[in-house]
């Protein structure tokens, strides 16, 4: 629940600024939420210095696996989408091509949500090539800073 905490209270503060739009996938949520490290350091450096974009497919993806994989508590879960929730933003839906169809979501979220980064672990999506994304991993995000 700290990582939780954390989130909400910076939240707060970027919502009070203008700041480079960052998509954080799926992949980097679970991991900094049931092992902290790396991605965990990735997602407060998004919510301190950046503009955290999400989408529905995202919010559920990240709760599917939670569930299907770690069994967290009700509690957690209602907790982290009461939280995710608070950052999601409904988009339509264009049509790109990548690597691995199923990331597809991923992509057409950071081009309709104007994320300027994406934050990820998935080799298929480390490979999307786009002028105005810069597609990083966690670890690569961190050296940003």
């Amino acid at each position: 629940m700290i990582i939780l905490r954390h989130f909400a209270e910076q939240s707060a503060v970027q919502q009070n600024h203008s700041k480079l739009r960052v998509l954080v996938d799926s992949n980097v949520w679970v991991s900094g939420i049931v092992f902290g490290g790396i991605s965990q350091k990735c997602i407060e450096l998004a919510y301190g210095h950046y503009s955290v974009v999400m989408t529905e497919d995202i919010l559920s993806e990240i709760t599917y696996v939670l569930k299907a994989k770690f069994a967290p508590s009700y509690k957690l879960l209602r907790a982290l989408r009461i939280e995710l929730d608070s950052i999601y933003i409904d988009t339509e839906r264009p049509k790109i091509v990548i690597r691995d169809p199923k990331d597809e979501h991923i992509i057409i979220a950071a081009l309709e949500l104007g994320a300027g980064i994406i934050v990820t672990g998935d080799k298929d999506i480390l490979t999307f090539d786009h002028p105005d994304i810069l597609v990083v991993t966690p670890a690569e995000f961190l050296d940003l800073k």
